[in-house]
């Protein structure tokens, strides 16, 4: 697709679909998202966890895993609300699985959630296996309620996004075996159609560099095949107390993953090369992961202080250089 059609979908002048940027074009102001925790583990935790996993990379520090839910959800608030007093908020729900439990219980969560008049959407992560009838039922009804707005409470009642983010990392069965995620490409797509029948909004996460990884190449189609509309993409990176930053601090191999760890230049090569494929509509939310530095085990010199945000400019910065964009090889 040319840029110029790219840019009507994206109605802004740039290279890439970022969904902060949508975010604030489409609400009129800025929107934060805060990181809520339920109280309550994942299944494949049980089993000692997958391969990379360690919550402690990207809960909030401390954790609020012991608070209520909208006291959390206020508790991050607090945080914005001198320097932002009237931006509105996205609720995610990040920590462990956030559809694992008895459905009455959770639906009475997010409502709660929901019901807030600074929450503008709801964001709930969880695994393609862990969606049984009863919970899409849950959000399919709740996705099509209407709630208190800011301006007019119980009298003016609004309808508010309510988005499923799915943790796929990878379509490739090896890597997916590998990183003992439990799960298969055939659930990850069946998981994906029951949402959009239900016409629940769905996001994905994605990890390039991940061994055992064969289906780089074909990422893309993979993609674009998806019901989603929202992307998150990451880098691996060997954790402490994950099974495999544990054999990386002890100087262990882990099966085929090369031992000179991935630059920032090539993570950026390999990224541009999915993202000049995928749909155009398709909104961009994370291009690389940042875990706090203390925990992370390995990775190469060139990510020191490469912070989201600044990965995000350099990658823009790149597009403009080669002139490049996402969507630029797209035959859809």
């Amino acid at each position: 697709m040319t840029l110029e059609e790219c840019r009507r979908i994206w109605q802004g002048p740039h290279r890439l679909f970022l969904r902060g940027r949508e975010l604030k074009r489409s609400v009129g102001q800025r929107v934060q998202k805060i990181s809520i925790t339920l109280d309550r583990s994942c299944p494949r935790r049980l089993g000692g966890g997958c391969a990379f996993c360690n919550p402690d990379s990207f809960l909030p520090p401390g954790g609020r895993g012991h608070m209520d839910p909208v006291e959390q959800f206020h508790a991050g608030m607090k945080k914005f609300s001198e320097k932002y007093p009237r931006q509105k908020y996205i609720a995610y729900i990040q920590g462990y699985t956030g559809t694992l439990g008895d459905p009455e219980h959770l639906r009475q969560i997010y409502a709660r959630i929901l019901s807030l008049p600074r929450v503008h959407s709801l964001v709930i992560g969880t695994r393609p296996d862990c969606l049984p009838p009863e919970i899409l039922d849950v959000l399919a009804r709740l996705g099509d309620a209407a709630w208190p707005s800011e301006s007019g409470g119980e009298a003016e009642r609004v309808k508010k996004e309510l988005m499923v983010e799915l943790g796929i990392e990878s379509f490739s069965p090896a890597a997916l075996q590998e990183a003992r995620r439990g799960i298969s490409s055939e659930q990850i797509r069946t998981a994906l159609g029951k949402l959009e029948q239900r016409n629940i909004p769905a996001g994905a996460h994605l990890m390039i560099g991940l061994p055992g990884e064969d289906q780089l190449q074909q990422l893309p189609e993979h993609i674009n095949s998806l019901p989603i509309s929202m992307l998150k993409f990451h880098q691996l990176q060997l954790i402490r107390r994950s099974p495999w930053g544990e054999l990386a601090a002890a100087g262990k191999k882990i099966s085929s993953l090369p031992r000179n760890p991935m630059t920032v230049d090539e993570y950026t090569d390999t990224l541009l090369d999915v993202i000049e494929r995928i749909r155009p509509d398709i909104q961009i939310e994370r291009l690389c992961a940042d875990a706090p530095r203390q925990l992370v085990v390995q990775e190469h010199e060139s990510w020191e202080g490469m912070k989201n945000y600044r990965f995000t400019a350099l990658f823009e910065s790149e597009l403009e250089r080669r002139n490049s964009w996402q969507g630029k090889a797209y035959e859809g």
